[in-house]
């Protein structure tokens, strides 16, 4: 683990990589966390090699900021893009769609609620997250059950590819100082839209930004009254550290 890395898991009290997921394991007996080595995750998504996006790394660690509380999403940075060989990401993982990167940082440890993109997203962890996942063929009569979600451990320095059928939200943090990731999408995703005035689909009523379908639990009152959809139940999981 490198010296950067090491800084966000100061206060865990085993420093190891293995240490740390039976750590967790230990402390979220409700749940089955897994590494992103498990066989069970490539349904979900996919890890990519690192070496493009150490430089991603870095400038997270060194020069975004933490919010004073909650989460900060930026859907798109320049100084981040102007860490990562954007044309080789677009060409390759997106297709030659265009592409943004941008972060979120922050203090989360709830589920909260669960979107999808009608496209890959690619998650670059600066410091050790849990990610809640899910599949959307899951989602039953506009209700998605939070029992069927899997816990996946992301190590500092990890980069993973989450296919478009994969449910997921906010990563929680496993230490006091929260987290701190890239996200990678098509041009445009989380950005405001409009709603439509024909549904096509059922699902289009879950359409809340650009690219992004958004189901809340309802324990998540700041996104219902944003106009989220209640489409969890079963608990509002959280991450124990």
């Amino acid at each position: 683990m490198d010296e950067k890395s090491d800084i966000m898991l100061k206060t865990l009290p085993f420093k190891g990589r293995p240490a740390v997921l039976k750590y967790l394991s230990t402390l979220n007996p409700h749940l089955t966390i897994m590494a992103l080595t498990d066989q069970r995750f490539r349904s979900y998504g996919r890890m990519m090699t690192h070496e493009p996006f150490e430089q991603v790394i870095k400038h997270l660690l060194d020069a975004v900021p933490m919010p004073a509380e909650g989460n900060r999403y930026v859907p798109h940075d320049s100084k981040l893009a102007a860490c990562l060989d954007m044309a080789l990401i677009q060409h390759q993982c997106f297709g030659d769609l265009k592409i943004q990167i941008g972060y979120v940082n922050g203090y989360n440890s709830r589920l909260n609620a669960l979107e999808y993109h009608k496209s890959s997203e690619i998650v670059v962890a600066a410091t050790g997250m849990v990610l809640l996942l899910g599949k959307t063929e899951d989602i039953i009569d506009d209700m998605y059950d939070s029992n069927k979600l899997i816990a996946v451990y992301v190590e500092p320095g990890q980069v993973l590819e989450l296919f478009g059928s994969t449910l997921h939200f906010s990563p929680c943090k496993i230490e006091p100082a929260g987290f701190k990731a890239a996200i990678i999408l098509p041009w445009g995703t989380n950005t405001e839209t409009s709603k439509a005035s024909v549904y096509l689909h059922q699902e289009d009523r879950w359409l809340f930004k650009k690219n992004k379908w958004l189901l809340a639990h309802p324990e998540n009152r700041q996104a219902i009254e944003s106009g989220a959809i209640i489409g969890i139940k079963g608990p509002n999981i959280e991450i124990n550290y």
